[in-house]
């Protein structure tokens, strides 16, 4: 048993690290200045044990948002303070990856935080 583990973080990282590869090789559009807003995003459907939480966390470094991502009981919660333009892409991002299949999403805008970082936890 403790050696399945061993493998299985080792296997793990070795994912995160080819995900990285890939989606620092994504060409992002040029992103037009527009005013931040903060939205709570709630992704149903096959979105957890399929690593959902960790492209949602690149990609959102890589767009250079703010907020956190967390896995709930059967969904994955994302709240983001960006451009809604890069919400949009992160969104449409998502839907594209053939390893989720995404069935609902939740979308309530709420009041900005002001946060500078964007960060995976366990819950908020």
């Amino acid at each position: 048993m403790v050696i399945n583990l061993g493998c299985d973080r080792v296997i793990s990282k070795i994912n995160m690290r080819l995900m990285e590869k890939r989606i620092k090789g994504i060409h992002l559009p040029i992103f037009s200045k527009e005013d931040k807003i903060r939205q709570r995003i709630i992704f149903y459907g096959k979105v957890k044990r399929v690593a959902f939480r960790n492209e949602v966390y690149l990609m959102g470094l890589r767009l250079g948002i703010s907020g956190f991502v967390y896995n709930d009981k059967k969904s994955v919660v994302l709240e983001i303070e960006a451009e809604p333009n890069k919400i949009t892409y992160l969104i449409n991002h998502l839907k594209s990856v053939s390893r989720f299949k995404i069935t609902f999403i939740d979308i309530t805008t709420i009041g900005l935080k002001n946060e500078t970082i964007f960060y995976k936890t366990k819950r908020p």
